[in-house]
């Protein structure tokens, strides 16, 4: 005990042949190349392995266009609650009129959302796919390593609810194969797919 404690501290101790020993299987290790995978070092999927999912997007409604959706919310309400007290005054013809109206506006809004929900992406550590359609589907993918361009358009109301249109072209064509309107923090999507498509 008394030897081992007065070794000098932070010096080795060890003969030259046990270090010659330890240097050789140093040297001998492997030695991991590959380039940093920026995706992992952001918490995300690592872009090499498998496919997995990383995130999926609907458009949104609401925050696309506020003042449309609130103008027809008020129309459907007014048109409707308006006729029904014509229709109490006896009041016939305005009551249908009022009525056409609120259930024109109504039917509106029920297209609108449902064309929002069959709008949605998908975003893997390989490809990004753009599904539209409930019943009848059509289907746009981009793989992340041909990406060339992801484009962002907002005017002036969508960024301040932080809404807009992603567009994303490959480098195979001069289109933009991959248009989405009204996808919510916008600018986060396209760092995800930055994080996987080749840079420089």
């Amino acid at each position: 005990m008394a030897d081992a404690a007065d070794k000098p501290k932070g010096i080795d101790t060890r003969d030259p042949d046990e270090r010659a020993a330890d240097a050789a299987r140093d040297e001998s290790r492997p030695v991991d190349t590959r380039p940093a995978d920026r995706a992992e070092q952001a918490g995300l999927p690592p872009d090499s392995g498998p496919e997995q999912e990383v995130t999926r997007i609907r458009a949104a409604m609401l925050r696309t266009a506020p003042f449309r959706f609130f103008s027809l919310a008020v129309m459907v309400l007014g048109s409707l609650g308006y006729g029904g007290w014509m229709a109490y005054q006896n009041k016939p013809i305005i009551a249908a009129l009022l009525g056409v109206v609120g259930l024109g506006s109504m039917a509106y809004l029920i297209v609108w959302k449902v064309q929002t929900y069959a709008c949605r992406l998908r975003v893997t550590n390989k490809r990004t796919v753009m599904t539209i359609g409930l019943f009848s589907r059509r289907t746009t993918e981009v793989l992340h390593d041909n990406i060339r361009n992801v484009k962002i358009e907002q005017n002036f109301w969508q960024r301040v609810w932080n809404v807009g249109q992603v567009s994303i072209a490959s480098s195979g064509t001069d289109e933009e194969e991959i248009v989405m309107p009204g996808v919510p923090t916008p600018h986060e999507l396209a760092r995800i797919v930055d994080l996987y498509r080749p840079l420089g």
